[in-house]
């Protein structure tokens, strides 16, 4: 009423409680925009100039933190690599190289310079959590050869999917990834062993093997980060905003999903500190617990990595 426009949407919401609605109102010489989500699917417009600005940057903080949060798969892929991390840097470099990775490919995507097909993408992510965890589990060049050979072939099965059913992806991709999964897993596979047998002789030290579990997370938490970026992206598109609101809309949901990263991280620290004042753990039975969950999510991201072929 008067210079008030209330609007509320309730439209698939029932269906997909992630989703949301971008509202835009023209006002004379001036626009007023709106975000509305299953938890607030009202609003209230103010006709008249405000500023409306900052109100709208911090719905995408918002939007972007909700996203983290509710993104199981990416949380999971965050898990598979920190699970080993023992010391603080270990986690500081797996944390800043998903940062960089999915930041690159979420601008590029948001801005339209690229463009990826949506259901390779959500497959991939699946594939992306398996391998995290799977290099969690070699312990030896015998086993990382099953691993990997295993890993290829889990790959290349996607290839008995009919293509009408299946991610956009041509026979020829989906070899070339099953090949470079099996190839990565052997090869992590081989540098265990060579890392074990130095040890057992006494010529490495714990600063030699950290720097190169670092270097190696950083690596894995940054390329696969390029892939979950293209996941991320897919929450802004689907809003269609104008092009003069890409710039903050973006930097405002990437500052969201980095302080949901950074809060998920320190509430998993957290809950691993008290745990171990509670129970004591021994390095035996902390890596047990490690295995244990590195099976689990392994198991997870080939199922969501199958199933989302779909």
């Amino acid at each position: 009423m008067g210079n008030r426009l209330a609007l509320k949407v309730d439209l698939l919401f029932g269906v997909a409680p992630s989703h949301h609605h971008f509202v835009y109102v023209a006002a004379g010489s001036s626009s007023r925009e709106a975000i509305l989500s299953a938890s607030d699917p009202s609003t209230e417009i103010e006709l008249r100039p405000s500023g409306s600005g900052q109100t709208r940057f911090l719905q995408f903080i918002g939007m972007g933190i909700e996203h983290i949060a509710t993104g199981i798969d990416h949380l999971a892929f965050l898990l598979a690599l920190l699970i080993t991390a023992r010391k603080a840097r270990q986690v500081l470099a797996i944390v800043t190289g998903f940062t960089v990775g999915h930041s690159i490919t979420l601008s590029l995507a948001v801005l339209g310079i690229i463009q990826a097909n949506r259901g390779a993408v959500e497959c991939l992510i699946g594939l992306t959590i398996a391998m995290a965890a799977a290099q969690n589990l070699i312990r030896g060049e015998r086993e990382g050869r099953t691993a990997g050979l295993a890993a290829a072939a889990i790959a290349a099965s996607l290839l008995l999917i009919p293509a009408d059913l299946r991610p956009d992806m041509p026979a020829s991709l989906i070899l070339a990834i099953a090949v470079a999964t099996g190839s990565a897993v052997w090869l992590a596979s081989m540098r265990a062993a060579r890392r074990a047998a130095t040890h057992t002789t006494g010529i490495t030290t714990a600063d030699t093997k950290a720097s190169f579990s670092i270097p190696a997370r950083f690596a894995m938490a940054a390329g696969f980060g390029l892939i979950h970026g293209l996941g991320f992206a897919s929450a802004l598109q689907d809003l269609h905003l104008p092009r003069t609101l890409l710039l903050s809309s973006l930097l405002g949901f990437n500052i969201g999903v980095e302080i949901g990263q950074l809060a998920v991280v320190l509430a998993a620290v957290a809950v691993i500190v008290v745990a171990t004042k509670l129970v004591p753990v021994t390095e035996r039975r902390a890596e047990l617990s490690a295995v244990a969950a590195s099976a689990v999510l392994l198991a997870a991201g080939l199922a969501w990595f199958l199933t989302r072929a779909y």
